[in-house]
């Protein structure tokens, strides 16, 4: 199945229109939608080593993935393939094509041009209160707080980056120079350049349009079928707690769904049913035909539970759309994922959470969340590692904290 990695600009994230462009284009075709959310550790601190430590988890293990990044999106797609490269000198980069959308060739002179800008002063006024408000008056000393161990790619880096690329910049942009989009052209080898003359920086205002032209490309550099997927009836919805307590035996068939996902590491069948029956929260589905093949459950405080898909169903992107979901109904989440569990983290990241990079925040939530103490064990590239006991009292071993929705500077 194909999935496409959507990498956001500068001053957004996952909900932005272009994500959400792309995300409903993805759902309508059967298309695996990965959305990560860049803004690491937070919008104030921005760490281009944590963005693509990031992506280059995503990346790993699949050999179908197509790539969208828009501006900042675009520096961090061609640092983390810079930087598998450097981890695997002679591999294959794992993207079968990529589409840059007014893309930044280097990102601080990038940052520079836009904290000038009309668009800074919009950012402050729609209230991103995080914005630094020195920025235009010290834009340099900005620029180097926010882009922690960034540097510009050479020649040589991006001439290594041997993927099929499509580069669109907007005739009206104002915020991007046409200067990194001609740049990256000159440079990636196999790449083509294209100028939308009603388009400004957004792009977005192409609607639909950005994504005709985007999976046509796709399509002619595909070799299975890009287009030709299709999510084959599954059907999605929702239930309350308090639904289901009169459901026994949907329950049922959720718990075991949940069983069978997480294998020894899944808590005992009682403690689900009372979760999903006792704990105020919803339950998200999907189905297939008349069989339920996967769900997720959150509890109504924002703690995700679990979430499990039939084996023979994953590997299809449910689990993060069932995840997405969930984020419309709750909007502000938080999930503990095992250090250990790639395939986990990976279903995290993708659905837009963002790991906790700061301990006495991780401490903060869990207290107010989980109601234990928990034992920091490291910060590393991916956030606060950390272990506690779990409900049933044995030890969890090491655990990451992701949020979805907090405010900047929380987290």
């Amino acid at each position: 199945m194909p999935r496409i990695l959507y990498l956001h600009g500068f001053a957004t994230g996952p909900k932005s229109r272009k994500a959400r462009i792309f995300e409903a284009a993805c759902e309508a075709n059967g298309i695996d939608f990965l959305c990560p959310d860049l803004n690491l550790p937070d919008f104030a601190r921005l760490s281009f080593p944590a963005m693509i430590e990031v992506v280059v988890n995503l990346l790993n293990e699949h050999d179908n993935t197509y790539a969208v990044a828009s501006s900042m999106g675009a520096s961090v797609l061609v640092g983390s393939m810079i930087e598998l490269r450097k981890r695997s000198p002679d591999g294959d980069l794992p993207l079968k094509a990529m589409a840059l959308l007014a893309p930044t060739a280097d990102f601080r002179s990038s940052l520079l041009r836009m904290i000038g800008s009309k668009q800074a002063d919009e950012w402050l006024e729609r209230g991103w209160k995080s914005f630094p408000h020195h920025a235009v008056n010290r834009s340099i000393a900005v620029s180097h707080e926010l882009l922690d161990a960034y540097s510009a790619p050479t020649s040589d880096e991006l001439d290594a980056i041997n993927i099929p690329a499509i580069i669109i910049h907007g005739a009206k942009d104002d915020v991007i120079s046409r200067d990194d989009a001609e740049l990256l052209h000159e440079m990636l080898p196999d790449s083509t350049l294209i100028e939308e003359s009603e388009a400004d920086h957004r792009l977005s205002q192409m609607g639909a349009k950005s994504w005709d032209r985007v999976a046509s490309f796709f399509s002619e550099k595909s070799d299975s079928g890009f287009m030709q997927s299709s999510e084959s009836g599954f059907r999605f919805g929702l239930y309350t707690s308090r639904d289901l307590s009169k459901m026994p035996d949907f329950v049922a068939e959720a718990t075991e769904i949940i069983v069978s996902s997480y294998g020894p590491l899944s808590h005992p069948r009682d403690v689900l049913v009372r979760r999903m029956t006792e704990d105020p929260g919803i339950l998200v589905w999907a189905r297939d035909g008349s069989r339920i093949v996967g769900c997720s459950q959150v509890r109504a405080d924002g703690k995700w539970g679990a979430c499990g898909v039939l084996p023979r169903y994953q590997g299809r992107g449910l689990g993060r759309r069932l995840a997405r979901l969930g984020q419309r109904q709750i909007t502000e989440q938080l999930v503990e994922v095992g250090k250990a569990s790639h395939s986990a983290l990976r279903l995290v990241l993708g659905s837009g959470f963002r790991p906790v990079y700061d301990k006495t925040t991780a401490v903060s939530v869990l207290r107010s969340s989980v109601r234990q103490e928990i034992e920091i064990i490291e910060v590393d590239k991916l956030g606060v590692v950390y272990r506690r006991q779990r409900e049933r009292g044995d030890d969890t071993g090491p655990l990451r904290l992701c949020t979805f929705g907090y405010r900047d500077g929380l987290v």
